[in-house]
């Protein structure tokens, strides 16, 4: 929680009431993850994934990201491998995964990766854009 007298300066930095509206708007939209809390998110995520999926024994495992390359889950993905120490060539773009169907018959499992705040919209509006 902020406390109100830094928010109150902050929005000294806007000019008209009209844009220091909009700016509280805005602030109250945002979400912030610091580093510390998104490796412990991490983490919970990759022990809740291990419990589940033995990784070292899974043939044909692969990860990819909801959303476009722009999108939270690509930053996280990134995260997500380095500190659970799968190997990168397990994570694969979204147009690989078909090419990876074709040339292997079948996907034993493919673990999606989303970003942990929001609406879920990223991935309806990602899985309506691949499979429709």
């Amino acid at each position: 929680m902020i406390p109100q007298d830094k928010i109150e300066n902050w929005l000294l930095n806007f000019d008209t009431k009209e844009e220091r509206l909009i700016a509280l708007k805005l602030l109250d939209k945002l979400t912030y993850v610091s580093n510390k809390n998104l490796k412990q998110l991490i983490d919970s995520s990759n022990n809740l994934l291990h419990s589940k999926i033995n990784l070292d024994t899974s043939q044909n495992c692969f990860f990819s990201c909801v959303g476009d390359i722009t999108s939270g889950s690509t930053h996280l993905a990134k995260h997500f491998q380095e500190e659970s120490r799968i190997k990168e060539k397990l994570f694969k773009k979204t147009e690989e995964i078909e090419l990876l169907i074709e040339k292997n018959g079948k996907i034993d499992k493919l673990i999606l990766i989303d970003d942990f705040i929001g609406s879920g919209n990223t991935y309806i509006k990602w899985y309506k854009k691949i499979f429709n």
